[in-house]
């Protein structure tokens, strides 16, 4: 395996991850611009995101 392979299936390993997600109240704004989520430590933004991605497309998939 070479260094790509590695770093690929650590990033397959982590998407395969069963996560317990809280979901929030937040409604994003639908749009083809970067949106930013501002907030204090801790407080759910990462897995906010997670949970929007598990809901759509997986933009990163390769099919």
């Amino acid at each position: 395996m070479d260094e790509r392979d590695i770093i690929k299936a650590i990033i397959k390993e982590y998407q395969q991850r069963e996560m317990h997600l809280i979901p929030r109240d937040i409604k994003l704004p639908k749009t083809n611009k970067v949106i930013s989520i501002i907030g204090i430590r801790r407080s759910g933004k990462h897995h906010y995101f997670l949970i929007y991605l598990k809901k759509q497309k997986n933009p990163y998939s390769s099919h």
